[in-house]
């Protein structure tokens, strides 16, 4: 099993993180902005560095082992 992935806005930029208990796994992440999530081909970004990103934007991500397991996705409106 996989963690759903931190999004936290830090210094003006949303940043998605790897859950703590899944550091030691090998772990990529993928998004879409204002995308819809239940289209699975929205999630065509890879999380590399901190994204600058719209206000009233939603950033939505879900987080995929090496094994293939895959986390439910977690959403962050940009309000600021």
């Amino acid at each position: 099993m996989v963690s759903m992935p931190i999004i936290r806005m830090k210094n003006g930029r949303v940043e998605i993180n790897i859950a703590k208990k899944d550091l030691d796994k090998s772990i990529t992440l993928f998004y879409n902005i204002d995308g819809d999530i239940m289209r699975p081909e929205n999630f065509s970004c890879k999380y590399t560095t901190p994204l600058q990103v719209d206000k009233n934007s939603i950033v939505s991500c879900y987080a995929i082992s090496s094994e293939g397991y895959i986390s439910y996705t977690n959403r962050y409106i940009v309000l600021e």
